[in-house]
């Protein structure tokens, strides 16, 4: 039946396949029901509520299906005799309330209590009788307060939203954490609880569920060099500018183990005062990811997973705290995958141990991460994709064939640690710090295809390439709050600074690496050749350049009536040294210093304590470009871009559904070649113009639906271009729509069954500049059921996803002019996760 539902899906003329819905929902809730009727039923995994609380609106009914409800909503494990909750009712649940709270008032009147177990679930037992309970109150002897209740950092994590599949805030750079009716920008914060159900491997996964970003590379399956790559906006963000815990230089820059986060937050636009210039300065957006800290109560869960072809995987995610209030927390996460990938030929090993080290005092907060991290991929899918010349539009191969020659490779091996700490000198004073590091080394023996017709005939251009990148990274700071009269200030003054330096290796014949090879292919009949010889080809790569990013802020956030309009007022003070080196003798050729000034400011109005309405002002800055070669100013260095934005937008917050709308512009200097008779020279004279309107949504629909995504709409203009010849011409690779609708039901029939659909849809891109070349637009549907149950007394989740469900081929995005980027096969991924 599957089969014969994938032969009727077809694509129409906007691009988008006709999917036969009702027999496909059909289809997966008779699979569910079928393969699941003989397991035990349940009510939800273990998760944990903040203890900030969160938002219920649990109508009164029978306790039993009142629980089921509340359980769902928390993601608690909760075992429920019937015997106890037959003809008794509950009043149901309604407010903001943290996890004990909620089950007391539910259960109150019922002579019940949840109490809590040992694996972290919750079981219902009668409670003692007036006269039990006061005999045991005679009894129970004198407790002596030994300390007060330490202070929470401002660090906190905002709690999960309703539905837990977003955070209702995140952080915002300099600012810390901030509840997202309270940010003047467009922020979104996925859970691990999203990371678990998705079954995301990598931040190219979790990212798929944001309309306003669409991935380039995938550092799991190509040989790039930038690993993950991200378009925001229309602007390129590369994964050696993800954040790691607020901080600049941690992050893999291959690609990272989302397993062992628990936020991965996204802000749309630039941030150069609120976090600095990244590495590679990413003007659409920042990317932070989260570590996992210890958690409340011990944690023991193992996960088993499958991917297609014969991928297998285990992950391992322990958690312990220690001393008499909890103040020190262990958490460990150990992962493994290794086998044949979705596509023929290839295969992909990961290896990852991550370690969480954090101590919560009165008055001092500390954490220590630590990780490391190892990635092989044989016959990885190529570097920067397909060239294209001359070639209006290129129909995309099958994504499951074998292109590359089975003896290239991609290996990253990576290390990073990072302390930081803060301390509270007084009641409204916080001195902070952070130190950390970040090596990684990489070699890649692999290729670049050229197409030049219609038949994808292709020249492809084999190259050996070693390299390494050590990053290390220093913040410290001072943040507090004061009154003046009626206007309340928080303040935060920070310095920082980011160390790099590269090495890599040039060949004579091609621009990256040993170019060595060459081949004329076809990438849709690819043909095979022996394995060259690597000899005399050194795998150690000599310094290349460094680079030294030191930076001064300052940010207050002017709060008045009773916090419904705040000001925040910001600017940095960013320095770019940059040096390059001679590849044999080491000496330094290139020495570059420059400083640029990126202020701030935003409003953010809260006229109804569901409405917010902000706008705001915020500058980007990126590397200043080299000179081309051919130019008379060749190898020229230009001072560092100023990207502009302005932002407004609406935010609204229902309680268990969240709305907001924003429309930005975006202006981003370029350089670009002149011509003067018969020479030319480079200069900074062109500009690329994004205006976009975004739309998303996220919450709860109804009692067991949720809902997450939006839509966005973005025109990206040319403009300043040589001779005006390309005016008013769309950018290269930015896609004018983009939308991404993602459901998940609650079937009341069966307790602990979860139904769960995606729709990932983006329109035509251009590849050139004058708007001769272009890919059709694509769209493709991922489906997933879970079923939350208990094994042995232990809970217990069965998932079951498929990414492509259709099996599309379709180009999924361009990058630097171009280069194609292949969509991934269908993907079935299976996983058990217990908890012991």
């Amino acid at each position: 039946m599957l089969k014969q539902l994938l032969k009727q899906a077809r694509p129409t003329e906007s691009g988008f396949p006709a999917f036969p819905t009702r027999k496909l929902t059909s289809l997966l809730l008779l699979s569910g029901l079928s393969s699941m009727a003989l397991v035990p039923i349940a009510c939800a995994d273990t998760a944990q509520v903040s203890q900030a609380g969160q938002p219920f609106a649990i109508a009164a009914g029978p306790l039993d299906q009142v629980l089921n409800v509340f359980a769902r909503e928390t993601g608690i494990l909760l075992v429920i005799d019937a015997e106890l909750t037959t003809g008794k009712t509950s009043e149901g649940l309604h407010g903001h309330f943290d996890l004990r709270a909620g089950l007391d008032r539910i259960l109150r009147g019922t002579q019940l209590q949840a109490i809590g177990q040992a694996n972290g679930s919750y079981m219902l037992k009668r409670t003692q009788t007036v006269g039990q309970a006061a005999a045991k109150e005679e009894t129970l002897p004198a407790v002596e307060v030994k300390a007060n209740r330490t202070r929470e950092s401002v660090t906190e994590l905002p709690a999960a939203y309703a539905g837990g599949q977003v955070a209702s805030g995140a952080r915002i750079g300099m600012l810390g954490n901030r509840d997202f009716m309270d940010t003047p920008f467009n922020i979104t914060s996925y859970t691990a609880q999203t990371i678990r159900d998705q079954q995301a491997t990598s931040l190219v996964d979790v990212v798929a569920n944001d309309p306003a970003v669409r991935v380039t590379t995938n550092g799991l399956t190509s040989a790039a060099g930038q690993g993950d790559g991200f378009m925001i906006r229309g602007f390129r963000t590369y994964s050696s500018d993800v954040l790691f815990d607020g901080v600049a230089g941690i992050a893999m820059i291959n690609t990272f183990p989302v397993e062992a986060l628990e936020r991965v937050e996204i802000m749309k636009g630039p941030s150069a005062m609120l976090s600095g210039m990244g590495q590679r300065g990413g003007v659409g957006g920042t990317i932070n990811v989260v570590p996992k800290r210890a958690s409340e109560e011990d944690l023991n869960r193992l996960s088993f997973s499958y991917q297609s072809d014969r991928h297998y995987g285990a992950h391992v995610d322990l958690s312990r705290r220690f001393g008499d209030l909890k103040q020190w927390g262990v958490r460990f996460n150990g992962i493994y995958r290794d086998g044949d990938t979705a596509v023929d030929g290839q295969s992909r090993e990961f290896s990852v141990a991550t370690l969480g080290l954090d101590y919560r005092g009165e008055n001092l907060r500390t954490s220590l991460d630590l990780g490391y991290q190892n990635t092989s991929t044989q016959a990885p899918t190529g570097a920067g994709g397909f060239s294209l010349f001359n070639i209006s539009t290129l129909k995309a191969p099958q994504a499951e064939k074998q292109i590359s020659q089975d003896w290239e490779y991609a290996k990253n091996k990576g290390q990073y640690v990072l302390f930081k700490a803060e301390y509270d000198i007084a009641d409204d004073w916080t001195v902070y710090g952070a130190v950390g590091a970040n090596w990684n080394k990489y070699q890649w023996l692999a290729s670049d295809l050229f197409v030049f017709n219609n038949a994808g005939d292709a020249l492809a251009q084999y190259y050996y390439f070693p390299g390494y990148n050590d990053r290390k990274s220093a913040q410290a700071g001072i943040r507090g709050q004061f009154s003046t009269g009626p206007v309340k200030h928080q303040l935060d003054f920070q310095l920082s600074k980011l160390w790099q330096e590269n090495g890599y290796s040039f060949g004579n014949e091609y621009g990256y690496g040993y170019g060595f090879l060459t081949q004329l292919t076809n990438i849709y009949n690819s043909a095979s050749i022996n394995k060259p010889s690597l000899a005399g080809f050194s795998s150690s790569a000599p310094k290349t350049n460094t680079m030294e990013l030191p930076t001064i802020a300052l940010s207050d956030t002017l709060s008045m009536l009773d916090n419904r309009l705040s000001l925040i007022l910001g600017v940095r003070h960013q320095q770019v040294k940059t040096n390059g080196y001679d590849l044999v003798s080491g000496a330094r050729l290139q020495h570059y210093d420059e400083s640029a000034v990126t202020p701030s400011v935003a409003l953010v109005v809260r006229p109804l304590e569901k409405l917010s309405l902000y706008a705001s002002y915020i500058e980007g800055l990126s590397q200043g470009p080299t000179a081309s070669a051919g130019t008379i100013n060749q190898d020229t260095l230009f001072p560092p871009i100023k990207s502009k934005q302005a932002e407004t937008g609406i935010k609204l917050d229902l309680g268990r559904l969240a709305m907001s709308a924003s429309v930005f512009q975006i202006e981003q200097p370029s350089g670009i070649r002149v011509s003067n008779g018969l020479s030319s020279v480079y200069r900074m004279a062109g500009e690329q113009r994004n205006r976009g309107l975004e739309l998303n949504v996220f919450g709860e629909l109804s009692s067991g639906v949720r809902i997450l995504g939006g839509a966005a709409w973005t025109e990206a203009k040319l403009t300043h271009t040589e001779n005006g010849v390309a005016d008013g011409n769309h950018a290269p690779g930015v896609p004018r729509k983009q939308a991404n609708l993602g459901l998940e039901w609650d079937p009341l029939l069966m307790q602990g069954l979860t139904l769960s659909g995606r729709i990932v849809a983006t329109g035509r891109q251009y590849l050139d500049t004058a708007n001769q070349m272009r890919t059709a637009g694509w769209s493709r549907l991922d489906v997933g059921a879970r079923y939350k149950t208990t094994s042995w007394n232990r809970p217990l989740v069965l998932r079951a996803n498929i990414e492509n469900l259709f099996g599309r081929d379709y180009w999924s995005s361009t990058v630097d002019g171009n280069w194609l980027i292949q969509g991934l096969p269908r993907t079935v991924m299976l996983s058990a996760t217990v908890d012991f």
